[in-house]
């Protein structure tokens, strides 16, 4: 299904040079890549059946963060992990189906200051919440409650 699906896309997005699929790269790459990039999509878990298949629906959802963090809106299908971890129109966008994806990418687009405010959300929620420090913080509360 995933092959079929990246394979489909790659054949719509054929010549439109602002679209780019890349696969196995380096976390450098990775990196430059969502400083350079307004928009990070995530579709794990579309058209799936959460009770029939829930290895297919993201569980936490790492690379969301790593984008956010980065500077990039994140676009969410409405399941698992990244549902809960973006706030639908304050850190990113949470979606349900292919027309309200394209719906909230257009106003997006469209409204620059809204770009300025998501990715602003965004790399504060990440921090605040996922940070090292943060991390440390937890696991030092947790060894004082033994």
């Amino acid at each position: 299904f995933r092959r079929v699906l990246f394979r489909s896309l790659q054949t719509l997005a054929a010549g439109d040079k602002d679209i780019i699929f890349k696969t196995n790269i380096s976390y450098n790459e990775l990196s430059s890549l969502y400083k350079e990039s307004l928009i990070y999509l995530h579709f794990a878990g579309f058209g799936i059946d959460p009770d029939t298949n829930p290895e297919l629906v993201e569980h936490f959802g790492i690379t969301p963060l790593e984008a956010m963090a980065s500077g990039c809106v994140p676009f969410v299908y409405n399941a698992g992990g990244p549902a809960e971890i973006v706030q639908d129109g304050i850190t990113g966008f949470v979606f349900n189906s292919e027309q309200e994806l394209i719906q909230k990418m257009k106003n997006l687009v469209a409204d620059t200051t809204l770009q300025g405010k998501i990715r602003a959300n965004a790399a504060t929620y990440v921090r605040s919440n996922f940070s090292y420090k943060v991390f440390i913080e937890n696991v030092n509360n947790i060894l004082s409650q033994s």
